[in-house]
């Protein structure tokens, strides 16, 4: 499986974005650690979270994978392929990514960003990410239905509070309209390729603030179905 910094090096390329950090300089695979550094309001015991100290100007970031997921991805880094037995693991490492890249590039600009973005935009990088994948590799995976998969029967943590549980629902039907947009317009007709047409609508997207996102959502992308 290919390493974490690569992962975010795939995602920077989609959206065109330059960082000056690299996500392994910021890795936590100690449960005991994460622990420690979480100043959540519901703190959760689960194998992935980006960890976020926030005084003054100065903000403090730590990326937690728990040390079997990070064993997965090692496991597999000789072979490179996606398949069942790694894409649990695959998906939590590049969900963690996806909120280190989207809140380092947005704090460079001194933007904020809402964990409602974050989660939004995650879920959006997995379905990028697995389509491009699937194209371009041969896998027991199936391009068929992955919108659907990823989109339509989410299943949340138990432990999630009721704002919690919303916000993740709100961001997994947001993107999920979105993704539909993407796969109509893009992949009707042809293969799951990064095309420039698909770059630069994801890239105009990604750099719209939160509100402006919705309000595209809303006003011009059909329901998924």
């Amino acid at each position: 499986m290919i390493r974490l910094n690569t992962l975010q090096e795939f995602l920077q390329r989609i959206y065109g974005l330059y960082l000056e950090h690299r996500v392994e300089d910021f890795l936590v695979t100690d449960p005991d650690l994460a622990s420690e550094l979480d100043r959540s309001p519901n703190p959760r015991q689960i194998k992935e979270k980006l960890l976020v100290l926030q005084e003054g100007d100065e903000l403090a970031i730590a990326l937690y994978l728990d040390r079997s997921v990070v064993e997965k991805l090692e496991e597999d880094r000789s072979t490179g392929i996606l398949h069942h037995d790694n894409i649990a693991e695959f998906l939590l490492a590049l969900e963690g990514i996806s909120h280190f890249v989207c809140l380092v590039w947005n704090a460079g600009r001194r933007r904020g960003v809402s964990l409602l973005e974050l989660e939004m935009q995650a879920e959006i990088d997995k379905f990028i990410a697995l389509s491009s994948i699937i194209a371009r590799q041969r896998t027991h995976l199936e391009p068929k239905g992955l919108r659907k998969w990823l989109f339509d029967e989410p299943r949340f943590d138990e432990s999630l509070d009721d704002e919690q549980r919303r916000r993740y629902m709100e961001a997994n039907h947001f993107a999920g309209k979105y993704c539909c947009h993407l796969e109509r317009r893009h992949w009707n007709r042809g293969p799951r390729r990064l095309g420039h047409e698909l770059l630069g609508d994801l890239r105009r997207f990604y750099r719209l603030s939160q509100a402006d996102k919705i309000s595209l959502i809303h006003r011009e992308y059909v329901p998924a179905i």
